[in-house]
Parts: C-alpha cells; sequence; structure tokens
C-alpha cells in the first residue's frame, strides 16, 4: 500500500518515488514525472498515471524490472530519453493519441513489448527508441510527419520485426529502408503490391541501388511486368518513371509490349523522324518516348548505347 510521503512532488513534478508497493497511483496534479523518479526500483508492477501529466523525464522508469504496465493519459506530450529503457517486463503500453516526442532509447530493451501503436501526432522518435525489443511482432502507424530512421530499432532485430515493419516503409528514411527492408528477410515479407509501390515512391532510387542483392531473375521479370501493368494508370510522367525503373529490372532491354505500354500511357505523343540503328530495330513508343525525353539521363545513356535517336 502507497503511502502519502512516499512521493515527492515539487510544483507539479515528481522528483522521486520512495515506495516498493506493486501498484502504484500517482497523485492527480502531477504534470511532470522528474529525471530517474522511478529508476531501478523493482517493486513496482503497474503505474497509474494522473490526467493532466504532459512530460515523463529522462530515464524516470529505467530499469523497473518487475514494471508490467503503464497506463499513460491522453494529455502526456513528451516521454524522455531512455524513460523506460531496460524495464524487461514491460508488456502493455498504449503512446497516447496527441503524443509529440519519443526520445532516444525510451523502450530500449523492453524485451518483453508485443505490440506497438504510433500516433499521428508523432513529430520525431529518437535513435534506438525500440532497440532490443526482441518480442515486438505487430507495429501500427496512425499517420504523422515522423520519419523512420535506421536506427530507431536497432541493427539486431528478430526475424518476427522483419513483417511489421515492412509495412511502414512509406515512412522510412532511405537508411532506414536499406536496413530493414532491403535485406534477405525484410525483402521476403513485402507483398508484390508493396515491392511495385516502393520502386514507384521516393524511394525507387535507393531501392534500385540496392536491389539485385536481394532479388532473384525470375522475381525481376515478375516485378517488371507489374511495373508495365501500372503504367497506363500514371499518366506521362508516372510512365517515364515505370520505363526507367522497368530498364533498371531488365538490364536495359527494351520490347515491344513495353513501348505500346509506355506511349499508351503518354497519349500517343507526336511523330518525330527517328533514324533506327541495324541491326536493333527499336520500337516506335520507345523512340518517341525518348525524343521527347531527349536531354534527360534515360536518353542519353540509351542512345549512346544504341543510337536510336536522329540528333538533327
Amino acid at each position: 500500500m502507497q503511502k502519502k510521503n512516499d512521493f515527492i512532488i515539487t510544483r507539479g513534478t515528481l522528483l522521486a518515488y520512495a515506495g516498493n508497493g506493486p501498484i502504484v497511483r500517482v497523485p492527480a496534479g502531477v504534470t511532470s514525472i522528474g529525471r530517474l523518479a522511478f529508476a531501478d526500483n523493482d517493486g513496482p508492477e503497474e503505474v497509474l498515471l494522473p490526467n493532466g501529466l504532459r512530460r515523463i523525464g529522462e530515464g524516470a522508469f529505467r530499469n523497473c524490472r518487475s514494471l508490467r504496465a503503464v497506463s499513460l493519459p491522453e494529455s502526456l506530450r513528451s516521454i524522455g530519453e531512455a524513460a523506460f529503457s531496460g524495464c524487461v517486463s514491460l508488456r502493455d503500453i498504449r503512446l497516447p493519441a496527441e503524443l509529440d516526442e519519443l526520445g532516444a532509447s525510451a523502450f530500449w530493451g523492453c524485451r518483453s513489448l508485443k505490440e506497438l501503436s504510433l500516433p499521428g501526432s508523432l513529430r520525431e522518435i529518437g535513435t534506438f527508441a525500440f532497440a532490443g525489443c526482441d518480442a515486438l511482432k505487430r507495429i501500427r502507424a496512425d499517420g504523422g510527419a515522423y520519419r523512420l530512421r535506421s536506427d530507431v530499432f536497432g541493427r539486431g532485430i528478430p526475424a518476427s520485426l522483419y513483417k511489421a515493419l515492412g509495412a511502414l516503409w512509406p515512412r522510412m528514411t532511405d537508411g532506414a529502408l536499406k536496413q530493414y527492408v532491403l535485406t534477405e528477410r525484410g525483402w521476403a515479407s513485402l507483398s508484390e503490391a508493396d515491392r511495385v509501390e516502393l520502386f514507384l515512391s521516393r524511394h525507387g532510387k535507393a531501392l534500385l541501388s540496392h536491389y539485385r542483392a536481394v532479388v532473384s531473375g525470375s522475381e525481376t521479370e515478375r516485378l517488371g511486368a507489374a511495373l508495365l501493368e501500372r503504367a497506363p494508370q500514371l499518366g506521362a510522367a508516372g510512365a517515364r518513371g515505370v520505363l526507367s525503373a522497368y530498364l533498371e529490372l531488365s538490364g536495359e532491354r527494351i520490347d515491344a509490349e513495353l513501348a505500346s505500354r509506355i506511349a499508351g500511357a503518354m497519349g500517343q505523343p507526336k511523330q518525330r523522324r527517328v533514324k533506327k540503328a541495324a541491326p536493333y530495330a527499336a520500337p516506335a513508343g520507345v523512340v518517341l518516348l525518348l525524343k521527347e525525353e531527349r536531354s534527360g539521363a534515360l536518353c542519353k545513356r540509351i542512345v549512346a548505347r544504341d543510337g536510336l535517336i536522329s540528333t538533327n
């Protein structure tokens, strides 16, 4: 049973907790949990935090090894660095909908945590925030302006986490994509639809530069075909992106089917005089597309190789 004098509170900040009971109810009126307030206390198993709490400070619950559950109020806006690091028994944590800052190593080493929901209000997630969360299998993301960096979940992540991380690729930086998705396990966890979307996203360039390390030749053909299926839905700019990705995937081989689909997506550009190089006969749709993009790097690369387009 907790006592009133178990808490040291000054001006709304809980500076220290001296009790060791299994259930701790923090008094109303506390707006901040101070640095190391509960640190290294193996007594608490459940902590109930009051509505009106705005901030949990650095290392506030660090190494509370018996702590299994914490109720975080909707008023909470910030969780400090290493606030729950080393809470090896923590299984139940729900991040409030209006939380906007999650400090570095906030849940580092919480090896019993199985599920996580990242609120859309988050602006920043610190380095190694969830590193060492070896039991984590399910992650949900509800929008937000944050970007998942390459070190948020650490480097030695368990195989069970790859599938959950794969679903978060739209929020990743290029570095995180390489760390969590462009690996043998990460790539295997993605659906084919997600793989196609990756090529068409802002990550396309990073993906192509690491692609061949994780993808087989037979899968290249399937991805190329899937990209072509998307071309008519993307408009002219998107169709050019598909062409560029397809050329990378297929080793820069061009066929008539690709030409007709790309040309169709572009709305049949105006006919221009074309010089064909023998013995290679370039499909007309591709030649027209390259003529449109003659100053681009893609055009220069193919023109230099095959001499497809007259420069007159």
